[in-house]
């Protein structure tokens, strides 16, 4: 679902005049953090149920490192104001995994509007790491992922709260990137300080 509000970011900045090129103009602070947050969440998405024993093994630990750094990046630059929704969205996505022990809850109710058949088998025989269903004894039910997109929508998905506001946040973030105009002078967009 972020791709989406990601490719309508661009779309909107693109639109109201902005250009692309002024996102390389930020002056965004240590880039690698987030950049390792990113690679440690699809190292999870993308070899969570392998046999890859280092990964299987700390697979929480990954994911709860990955929130870590993602955090600390926000708040290195949190100048930026979109940046502050992203961070609620995340908080409120990091709390709830906490809270249940460390797995999100999912609504089979939503996955099965979303006409995700394959992942609500997934999900009921305990093979989706990371995730459980969403019952009666889950705490914090609102923050689950309970939000769907119809299969008969282009894209359809299942989301929380608090993907909805990374989500929110990432698109004014890049849509307001995209048209201050204050970005066309060229600024620091780095690694390092």
């Amino acid at each position: 679902m972020i791709w989406i509000f990601l490719i309508l970011a661009i779309i909107v900045g693109w639109l109201k005049g902005g250009k692309l090129r002024r996102l390389g103009n930020l002056n965004f602070k240590y880039l690698g953090i987030f950049i390792l947050a990113l690679i440690l969440q699809y190292v999870i998405i993308f070899f969570g149920n392998s046999d890859i024993k280092l990964i299987s093994d700390y697979m929480d630990e990954i994911y709860i490192a990955s929130y870590i750094l993602l955090f600390i990046g926000i708040l290195i630059n949190i100048r930026n104001i979109p940046l502050i929704i992203v961070l609620i969205g995340s908080a409120l996505n990091f709390f709830v995994f906490i809270m249940n022990s460390g797995n999100m809850p999912v609504s089979i109710k939503a996955l099965e509007l979303a006409g995700m058949s394959e992942t609500v088998q997934l999900l009921q025989s305990g093979e989706l790491r990371l995730f459980t269903s969403l019952t009666e004894n889950i705490h914090f039910p609102v923050l689950a992922q309970t939000i769907a997109i119809s299969e008969y929508f282009p894209f359809p998905a299942v989301f929380s709260i608090g993907d909805f506001l990374i989500a929110l946040g990432l698109f004014v973030f890049i849509e307001t990137s995209m048209t201050d105009k204050g970005l066309d002078r060229k600024m620091s967009f780095g690694f390092g300080r």
